[in-house]
């Protein structure tokens, strides 16, 4: 874990929907960030993407671990400030509730539209993986409700290890012929990661932060590790980058920013067109 120093833009940056935020000049001033910088970090935490071209469309295809830190960097990142120090120490309350304000005024403005389309389009798949023909498909689901039939009949004669690798390689052909039954994986999970209308990954987020927020244990007792700190609580440890940058926010500050987001989500999420 980092120091309690390391906050308020984590906060900022959680608290509205696990995104990074956004800007009047004077609190940017502050923070030491350019406010195209800021923006930067609004849409690509907003879309879930943190990668170049198509390669977040391959990734979430089920491939990669989601609970990586590797994964999760292709998705969510905190800025770093040196100035966070002094701003911790100041109107937290204000600067989150200013934040908040500035975030929701980028993501309904002209230019958040063209840089979600623009970044949309970008992450568009140029191709699909391999699908073989329809005949290895039918045989391919043949041998699957051979082996389906045969579960039962296994789970009596082979001994756990093998059990289980039998069920995994069952598993594993469900997944492939699922994948097969799609001619274009690749454009169906583009158009569910990156909707036409972006009003709806937007929604999605500020609910994600709701949902997630809702979990964090903000009385969590951390000790030192080292020059680092740790939960005490190692299952804490586990918790996504999201959760830890909301408790490293303080209660306080995301208190505001969940009145913030529910009164968002209750005026209902608008996009420029």
């Amino acid at each position: 874990m980092k120091s309690k120093k390391t906050i308020i833009f984590s906060v900022l940056i959680l608290t509205i929907a696990t995104t990074v935020y956004g800007i009047t000049a004077d609190v940017l001033e502050q923070l030491s960030l350019q406010k195209q910088t800021a923006n930067l970090y609004i849409l690509n935490n907003f879309a879930g993407d943190w990668t170049s071209g198509s390669d977040f469309v391959e990734d979430s295809g089920g491939r990669n671990d989601p609970n990586s830190i590797d994964t999760q960097m292709k998705q969510f990142r905190i800025p770093i400030s040196r100035t966070l120090a002094s701003i911790v120490k100041g109107d937290k309350i204000g600067a989150a509730k200013e934040l908040c304000q500035n975030v929701r005024q980028y993501i309904e403005s002209p230019d958040f539209a063209a840089a979600y389309k623009a970044k949309r389009e970008k992450a568009k798949p140029a191709n699909e993986p391999y699908r073989p023909d329809e005949a290895t498909i039918k045989s391919q689901k043949a041998s699957l409700k051979q082996l389906e039939a045969q579960h039962a009949q296994m789970k009596k004669m082979l001994p756990p290890s093998q059990l289980a690798q039998f069920e995994k390689g069952l598993n594993d052909m469900r997944k492939q012929l699922a994948e097969w039954n799609d001619p274009t994986p690749n454009k169906t999970r583009w158009a569910k990661l990156y909707p036409e209308d972006a009003s709806v990954i937007v929604k999605q987020r500020l609910e994600e932060y709701l949902a997630t927020v809702a979990t964090v244990d903000f009385n969590a007792q951390l000790t030192s590790a080292g020059r680092k700190q740790k939960f005490v609580n190692a299952e804490y440890e586990k918790k996504s980058l999201k959760w830890k940058a909301i408790y490293r926010a303080g209660k306080d500050v995301n208190d505001e920013a969940v009145k913030f987001v529910k009164n968002w989500l209750k005026e209902g999420v608008t996009v420029a067109k």
